[in-house]
């Protein structure tokens, strides 16, 4: 795998890892489009999320 293909590929499995979770906690789809949607837009939603 390239060196791109592997960044992409390690990036695809974070995001999967972190959608797991989501669903294990019982987040709907909404729910983690509406927190995504707010973070992009604020940063301190990331800091009282600690994902920062």
């Amino acid at each position: 795998m390239s060196d791109m293909n592997t960044k992409t590929y390690e990036l695809d499995q974070e995001w999967l890892e972190l959608m797991k979770q989501a669903k294990e906690m019982g987040l709907s789809k909404e729910e983690v489009s509406i927190f995504l949607k707010a973070a992009g837009n604020n940063k301190q939603a990331m800091n009282r999320y600690n994902i920062l």
